[in-house]
């Protein structure tokens, strides 16, 4: 008897880091109701986890409202069905990347995954209407166009996975990857027609590049790719008429 109690204590030693590494958003007071803004508990429970030594970031139903994000190392955010990041309609929210504007960035960082079943959702009109408010007004100087975030960016980054994701209306590029290495794409649907010219994935000078099941429908060009990436499997990445993406 003493010894089967010794080794439940074992097993529950053994299982507890485990568990530990799996976060539900709303422990750090995210709200799914599409009105909060929730960029700062968002970033609080990434960095959290990442000061942990890694984990997931599990978000369930519901629509959680959120301005730019720094992704740290080791840690994975999991939108599991009838979840949606709403990008916000607040240009002052998002986060520069790489001299421009997004959502969700990483910058050297290592071993980050976005996946699940879920969303990640832009919102080009009302966005552009508070741009053209700023620019009107002359508290930004430059065209429109300087300022239009993209859903994701990475740069000088290293195994970086998404994976199962939908893309909804991005007000620029959805995903941009820039010296990314060990990167795979897989199972994603792309979906960003309501903004002029938005592109679905641009590659600058990244390697060891898998892209699979990968299904994009923009209004730009659906994939963007300089003569310095290097792929390693490229499988069914497609155009809503069949054809190759690339």
């Amino acid at each position: 008897m003493k010894n089967i109690i010794i080794l439940l204590f074992a097993c529950i030693g053994f299982l507890s880091p485990l568990k530990a590494q799996e976060y539900n958003a709303s422990l750090f007071g995210c709200v799914s109701d599409g009105i909060t803004n929730n960029t700062s508990s968002i970033q609080y429970a990434i960095n959290f986890i990442a000061e942990k030594g890694g984990g997931k970031l599990n978000f369930y139903v519901g629509r959680y409202l959120t301005g730019g994000l720094h992704l740290k190392s080791n840690v994975t955010i999991e939108l599991h069905e009838g979840a949606v990041l709403l990008a916000s309609p607040n240009f002052y929210d998002y986060v520069k990347n790489d001299g421009g504007y997004t959502l969700i960035s990483g910058e050297n960082v290592t071993q980050v995954s976005i996946i699940g079943k879920g969303v990640i959702q832009g919102q080009v009109e009302p966005l552009l209407s508070h741009l053209n408010g700023l620019i009107e007004k002359g508290y930004l100087l430059n065209k429109q166009d300087a300022y239009l975030p993209s859903l994701l960016a990475f740069t000088d980054c290293k195994d970086v996975k998404i994976d199962g994701v939908y893309f909804s209306n991005s007000p620029s590029i959805v995903q941009k990857y820039v010296r990314t290495s060990n990167l795979e794409l897989s199972s994603q649907t792309i979906n960003s027609r309501v903004a002029k010219d938005s592109k679905g994935i641009v590659l600058i000078n990244s390697t060891s590049v898998k892209l699979t099941n990968l299904f994009i429908d923009t209004s730009g060009k659906a994939f963007v790719s300089d003569t310095n990436n290097q792929f390693s499997l490229v499988e069914k990445v497609v155009l809503p008429n069949g054809s190759s993406a690339l």
